[in-house]
């Protein structure tokens, strides 16, 4: 058994707690988290750290097929021009099969023990096999064509089904609104089990926007460059929630990624539609300013309202696959958030988008959610700050 302690433990759920103690199994099971009694010092094998222990992250948002496209995509290009060259290089550059699990390692040393991760083909496998990070693998259909929607359909099958009979959690998942055809809709509806997890990209770009509610705009002029015909775009709807709300399969959870230019009647749809409980937002702030210079505004305000939670993106528009260094850009854009809130969103929030409350997301009793240590950060004032750096101890 290990004894952790540090000035303060932060865990979803509690106030702060200042010296307490966690008893840990040897195999990372929480057996108590109580108060400190005493001098740190007098009491035997205890560990004692100067920072803040907080649950393991859960990075709900990920594409680590982009890994070899760090600093290879230009930066405030929007996201049409974003995709044009995301599809485009990750063909001219090659992906070394040791990268992903390289960085997934960077990931866990960093703190993060569970991860939401985007998937087109089996690139990823071996590596998520491999890892001691808990994945989830939503295999992620797009294609406008409907003549094409049984191969994409058979292909997409192809790949959960290299996941699922490695023993790894995944489901087939939507791309985004405006990717789909009425086929490829139809033929996820009917498959998804209401057992499965569901992530879709939403409402990333006005360029999104401006195809769904006109069909116009540069999103729209990219399709068309691309041999798409225009009577297959999606809509004319006067948002996107409107669109895919009866599309949407069955699931366990929903997923709703990225959410930058998301309005309060935008919300309303959905909440009239889906339970609140399974209904779980992600922010990417990093991503979000990279392609679109934008944030979330409107989801910080509403945030009591929603179950908020945070991914990385991936490295194609992202320095870091860092949790810590979003919750750093969230502090620095949204000083009314609190550490303790943005720990819940990092943790507890994350854990249950990915259906793994049970085990990972806060310092209860029988779970084993990993402990990582906040160091360098203002531990009086319990804010975050610039310097702070995050380490995981189990």
């Amino acid at each position: 058994m290990r004894k952790l302690s540090a000035h303060y433990i932060l865990s979803p759920g509690l106030p702060p707690l200042p010296k307490a103690v966690l008893e840990i199994d040897d195999d990372g099971t929480i057996l108590n988290l109580r108060p400190g009694y005493g001098s740190q010092k007098e009491e035997d094998k205890l560990e004692f750290y100067s920072g803040i222990l907080v649950p393991g992250f859960v990075n709900v948002h990920t594409h680590l097929e982009l890994s070899h496209l760090h600093r290879k995509i230009d930066r405030g290009t929007g996201l049409s021009e974003f995709i044009r060259q995301v599809i485009k290089k990750r063909t001219e550059y090659q992906l070394d099969p040791g990268l992903i699990l390289k960085r997934m390692a960077q990931m866990r040393q960093q703190g993060t023990v569970a991860v939401g991760d985007i998937s087109n083909s089996l690139d990823s496998l071996d590596a998520k096999k491999k890892s001691d990070l808990y994945t989830h693998s939503f295999v992620e259909l797009f294609g406008l064509n409907p003549a094409l929607a049984q191969q994409i359909w058979n292909e997409g099958k192809k790949v959960h089904k290299g996941f699922a009979s490695a023993g790894l959690s995944t489901s087939l998942s939507p791309h985004a609104p405006y990717s789909l055809s009425e086929a490829l809709w139809q033929k996820l509806r009917s498959h998804e089990k209401k057992s499965d997890l569901v992530s879709i990209h939403h409402q990333e770009s006005p360029e999104e926007q401006d195809l769904m509610s006109s069909h116009t705009g540069r999103m729209a002029r990219a399709f068309i460059r691309q041999g798409i015909d225009p009577d297959l775009f999606p809509g004319p709807v006067k948002s996107t929630p409107q669109w895919i709300l009866p599309r949407l399969p069955k699931a366990s959870g929903y997923l709703f990624v990225h959410n930058t230019y998301s309005q309060n009647s935008d919300l309303e749809l959905i909440r009239q539609e889906i339970e609140s409980d399974k209904t779980f937002f992600a922010l990417c702030p990093n991503a979000n300013q990279f392609i679109e210079n934008a944030l979330p505004s409107n989801m910080i305000g509403e945030r009591h309202n929603l179950q908020l939670c945070i991914g990385t993106d991936s490295l194609a528009s992202n320095e870091h696959l860092s949790v810590l260094e979003e919750i750093k850009t969230l502090t620095n854009n949204f000083p009314e958030l609190n550490l303790s809130e943005l720990i819940t969103w990092a943790t507890l929030n994350g854990a249950k988008a990915l259906g793994i409350g049970n085990r990972f997301g806060s310092f209860e009793r029988g779970k084993q959610p990993g402990v990582v240590l906040l160091e360098k950060l203002d531990i009086s004032g319990l804010k975050m700050t610039d310097e702070c750096q995050s380490r995981s101890l189990l």
